[in-house]
């Protein structure tokens, strides 16, 4: 998931990862990996985290692998989050990885002021974005 709320996707055996970004995510996995480990864990909570952990180190490293010859750029230099989160999942999709899905998502509909003005300005960035995500992966042959 690149953005918004888990929504649908909770469950009891969640079987999602929730990133900003890929740099961000493997970044953040690094200091989880130089931390200690109990391996020891006693109780559901602890083995919940311990497996957890380990998901999101290989996986991590997965990504990293898979990325790190990422030759897309953003479409422009000012993009929306939703262009940004857009431009990950095209980075994810080039790469291979095998991710059955990815969310992504724009906020700020929920207006009780103004709400046509809003709601263009939001129309507008969601056509800006997706125009843009069509046009990365025509690039790319995907």
């Amino acid at each position: 998931m690149l953005g918004g709320s888990t929504g649908l996707f909770v469950g009891p055996e969640p079987r999602f990862i929730k990133i900003r970004n890929v740099k961000s995510f493997v970044n953040g996995a690094n200091i989880l990996e130089s931390g200690e480990s109990n391996t020891g864990a006693l109780n559901k909570s602890q083995q919940h985290l311990l497996k957890t952990k380990a998901l999101i180190l290989t996986t991590a490293e997965q990504l990293k692998k898979a990325t790190s010859t990422n030759t897309i750029q953003p479409a422009n230099k000012t993009q929306s989050r939703l262009s940004k989160q857009l431009h990950e999942a095209a980075v994810i999709i080039k790469s291979g990885f095998n991710v059955p899905v990815i969310k992504t998502s724009i906020g700020g509909f929920d207006t009780h002021a103004m709400q046509a003005d809003t709601h263009n300005s939001l129309l507008l960035e969601v056509d800006e974005a997706i125009t843009n995500f069509i046009k990365l992966l025509k690039k790319h042959g995907l």
